[in-house]
């Protein structure tokens, strides 16, 4: 019988980074904060894009970019199992 599991996604690793939000099992939805400024891009005319990337993870950002700051939603599907 599979357990249900509830916990806290954290940052992906990248300093440039940061998010918080929830998952159940494989599915999870996080609020994040990122910062362009290393890059060198700035955004004078505020924008939304969405990214779709399949890679470790699959996920979706909704994101609304000023300047050299962007704030945005992801959803989440876990692909590899969640550990305790």
């Amino acid at each position: 019988m599979s357990k249900k599991q509830v916990g806290i996604i954290r940052n992906n690793g990248d300093v440039h980074t940061a998010q918080i939000g929830f998952h159940i099992g494989r599915v999870g939805v996080s609020v994040y904060v990122r910062e362009y400024w290393k890059y060198k891009s700035w955004f004078i005319i505020p924008g939304v894009s969405v990214d779709a990337v399949n890679g470790y993870d699959r996920y979706v950002d909704i994101e609304a970019k000023i300047l050299f700051v962007s704030i945005g939603i992801r959803f989440i599907w876990i692909k590899r199992k969640v550990k305790r």
